[in-house]
């Protein structure tokens, strides 16, 4: 009886794990599309330099009128075309360019 119990909870064990690691596996892949894009020097390592660059890209693309400034329709309509490719199950918009 104490083998059935054990292997019960090594099973419920890996069962509950399973999803934390599938979770984990898919933040360190975004990290590491992070790192590729943003260090433009290919260092391993991203500067504040190089983080903001990367949001300058984001911001020109969201500001629709190019008048230097992101007003209430130009950031609702980002977070929407984000929400929308993230819901399609596509990645991260960030990370498109790169492929």
């Amino acid at each position: 009886m104490k083998t059935l119990s054990k292997c019960t909870l090594l099973a419920l064990l890996i069962a509950l794990a399973t999803p934390a690691l599938a979770e984990h596996k898919a933040e360190h892949k975004k990290g590491n599309r992070m790192l590729e894009k943003c260090d433009t020097d290919k260092d391993g390592k991203v500067s504040e330099m190089e983080f903001l660059e990367s949001k300058k890209e984001n911001f020109k693309k969201a500001d629709k009128n190019s008048d230097g400034f992101l007003d209430s329709t130009e950031i609702k309509e980002m977070m929407k075309e984000k929400h929308d490719k993230m819901k399609k199950g596509k990645k991260h918009p960030r990370s498109e360019k790169q492929e």
